[in-house]
């Protein structure tokens, strides 16, 4: 009866117990679950990142335990199932990785490996840890990664999930970021582009504006200005291209360019922009060589074929002191296509140049290279090239100091896209584009490059007013005709009284230099200078030459542009500076086509005599401005 008892006892108290173990993992387990929906609530709301928890078996196998909310969101997707394909897409950007390399992935980054590498010296399990994911250690790459239109960093973590040790990667998404980023580029790139614009615009300007002054000053003797006509006529040509770049880069932007396609000898083309640029190539004893069969012809965009061609051959003459530029046509008959290559003596370039070569914002900053970043020559070439040919490519060979070689192709029959609604303005381009072609005369003509300059602290007086009185309407023809030479006499006295300096016989000769990488903007320097009769004029159209010679002979005055490849002009009279105790030190003016706002710091120390925009628009100014500094001589 006592051991049946006892029995009893023994039976109600082990069920007693046991439901009180029940109970008590009833209730843990139920602690657990809030403390999860907790934790899952909190890192919701508090981590906007996506926050993702791996457990690695190996390398390159694991398994996705967790997502957060915005993790979800981020990529666009509804459970962890879908995220193992997103996370083998999400790779290191191009730019934070070489050519060479291969794509990786946010799973394969070494920082993530070295991350499961140091697993093995941590504790698998850990039943210490009350907190659902308790993080042991955080390490930050430095890579950016991309997915699609975002970019995200990337932090890796050692962490305990559920006391299990695991993988915790957090990625910050900075797509808002890098898009501000590129707007702020953009925005500055827009700046530059409209000043450079500016600028390249004034250069062939200046040259036109001193020569017609120059021919107002002397009215008569019209027969020996043939020469000044011609260089007008050139200069307004070199103006058109470069507005037709402007108005091209336009419409691609509009996504509007229309061709107007015609059969066309391609060497007749090529020799037309030679003879844009002649002159310019003779002052730097550049030979110009065109490798063209006398009897190609093609049926494309010739207008846009010869902007091609301008571009490559004007960046390859700014930066060949001296040597050859040659291009070289040759049919690709099994393609359909024209093989053109530019080839010169150049400089040469890097492959780091080379990379960034055709970008917009891509800023080469080396040896004056590009300095501003800015300006639509070869940008616009690798896009039309894109319209006349089967692709936008231009293959680059360049070695350091031994020269350069542009390669593209072009159709050789291109049909015509034009549609029948062209618009009047566009019309009215093609028109005066072919009309200035084929107004080209078969002298030697002058290229006009567009250096990067500055505009003066000094304005030049308001401009002379030259116009006279009208006419008396009622007297007749002859009247008129005597009157309007007498005005035209009197005008020529007066600007010769005016503007030449009291020089006497026995002045001595005056040294004077000028440095400018245009030669148009030299032509229009001397014709400004060609009423001081003592001075001796010495061009140069690099300032690394000009700095050769000052350090031989002695120079009065130098007249420096400011923006030149290579060695710039603040750069070129701070070496001049920097030789006080050995020569000499000459006057300087600095004369450009931007205001001096921008080089005002740089300019601070160098004392010059004065700084002079371009284009000059008054005679009578100019000359007081330099004779004033020659009484100091």
């Amino acid at each position: 009866m006592l051991n049946q008892i006892s029995f009893e006892v023994f039976v109600t108290l082990m069920f007693y117990w046991s439901e009180k173990a029940k109970k008590q993992n009833f209730l843990e387990t139920n602690q657990k679950i809030q403390q999860l929906s907790l934790h899952h609530d909190i890192i919701n709301k508090l981590i906007p990142s996506s926050m993702i928890i791996l457990q690695f078996k190996s390398k390159s196998d694991y398994k996705i335990l967790y997502a957060n909310q915005s993790c979800l969101e981020t990529f666009r997707i509804k459970d962890i199932s879908q995220l193992d394909e997103i996370l083998r897409n999400v790779t290191v950007d191009k730019e934070y990785r070489e050519k060479k390399d291969k794509i990786v992935s946010v799973i394969e980054d070494s920082y993530l490996q070295l991350f499961i590498q140091n697993s093995i010296s941590l504790p698998q399990k850990r039943k210490d840890i009350i907190k659902e994911v308790d993080i042991v250690d955080i390490l930050t790459s430095d890579k950016l990664f991309h997915h699609k239109d975002m970019y995200f960093n990337a932090r890796y973590s050692h962490c305990y999930f559920q006391n299990e040790l695991s993988a915790l990667i957090f990625l910050s998404d900075e797509t808002i970021q890098r898009k501000n980023e590129y707007l702020k580029q953009m925005n500055i790139y827009k700046d530059k582009l409209l000043a450079r614009i500016s600028h390249d615009l004034k250069t062939p300007l200046n040259c036109i504006l001193s020569i017609s002054q120059n021919f107002k000053n002397h009215l008569s003797n019209i027969s020996s200005f043939q020469n000044d006509m011609d260089i007008i006529s050139k200069n307004s040509q070199l103006l058109m291209h470069m507005i037709n770049d402007i108005l091209d880069y336009s419409q691609i932007k509009m996504q509007k360019l229309k061709l107007n396609c015609q059969q066309f000898n391609v060497r007749r083309a090529i020799l037309d922009i030679f003879r844009l640029v002649q002159q310019q190539a003779d002052s730097q004893n550049i030979q110009l060589i065109a490798e063209v069969n006398n009897s190609l012809e093609i049926f494309n965009d010739e207008n846009r074929f010869k902007q091609v061609i301008l571009n490559f051959i004007q960046n390859s003459i700014q930066y060949t002191p001296s040597g050859f530029i040659k291009v070289k046509c040759q049919r690709i008959d099994l393609t359909n296509e024209l093989q053109v290559s530019i080839i010169d003596t150049g400089k040469g370039m890097d492959q780091e140049t080379i990379d960034r070569l055709f970008c917009k914002i891509g800023t080469f900053n080396k040896t004056h290279l590009n300095v501003d970043g800015v300006g639509l020559g070869l940008i616009m070439s690798k896009k039309l090239i894109g319209f006349i040919g089967h692709k936008s490519s231009i293959q680059v060979e360049s070695k350091l100091l031994q020269g350069s070689t542009f390669t593209f192709s072009i159709r050789q029959n291109l049909k015509s896209k034009q549609t029948s609604n062209l618009k009047i303005a566009q019309t009215m381009i093609s028109v005066y584009q072919t009309r200035a072609t084929q107004s080209l005369s078969s002298n030697q003509l002058e290229k006009n490059d567009s250096p990067c300059n500055i505009s003066p602290t000094i304005n030049i007086e308001q401009q002379f007013n030259e116009d006279q009185e009208s006419l008396d309407n009622n007297s007749d023809l002859q009247n008129q005709i005597d009157e309007n030479l007498s005005q035209i006499q009197a005008m020529n006295e007066f600007k010769t009284n005016s503007f030449q300096p009291s020089i006497n016989e026995e002045t001595k000769k005056l040294k004077v230099m000028i440095v400018d990488d245009i030669y148009y903007n030299i032509i229009a320097l001397k014709a400004y200078l060609k009423n001081f009769t003592n001075l001796e004029i010495s061009e140069f159209i690099f300032a690394e030459d000009a700095f050769l010679e000052i350090q031989k002979n002695q120079y009065d005055i130098i007249f420096s542009d400011i923006q030149m490849p290579i060695m710039d002009g603040i750069e070129f009279i701070t070496k001049v500076r920097l030789l006080k105790d050995k020569i000499k030190q000459p006057i300087v003016f600095m004369i450009s086509a931007d205001n001096q706002q921008a080089h005002e710091e740089r300019l601070r120390d160098l004392e010059i005599q004065s700084f002079i925009q371009k284009p000059i628009l008054n005679q009578q100014s100019f000359n007081n401005l330099v004779s004033s500094s020659l009484i100091k001589l």
